[in-house]
């Protein structure tokens, strides 16, 4: 969560009539059970004629916008909560300019010198 999201939570807490640990909540401050929120979702969807779109495809477009705006892989990965490389990289071929980007960061004379790993001096 960023710290825009986190502000407009802290506000909204403020203002709710509702003493709950959760965000979203029945009248009383339950927890929304995962049925009632896919069947909100699902009208959401209907409303604005998005078709062939589950709950996960929210997560799935977070994950890609996320590695579209240059956020690293593998922290792209500890934010999802993957545990597996092999997870995350159905999105590396999302931003191939990030890598391009990185190379150019590299600039003559200023990269890390490489040990060459034959020499028994070091």
């Amino acid at each position: 969560m960023d710290d825009a999201v986190k502000n407009v939570l802290v506000e909204l807490n403020k203002v709710r009539h509702v003493n709950s640990p959760y965000v979203f909540t029945t009248e009383d401050g339950a927890m929304i059970k995962g049925t009632r929120l896919q069947y909100h979702f699902k009208q959401a969807c209907r409303k604005t004629g998005l078709t062939d779109v589950v709950f996960h495809t929210l997560r799935h477009s977070a994950a890609s916008f996320t590695v579209q705006a240059g956020v690293d892989l593998y922290i792209v990965q500890n934010i999802l909560g993957h545990k597996a490389a092999a997870m995350i990289q159905r999105y590396a071929h999302i931003a191939p300019e990030n890598v391009r980007a990185a190379v150019n960061r590299l600039k003559l004379g200023t990269a890390i010198p490489v040990v060459d790993r034959c020499d028994e001096n070091s």
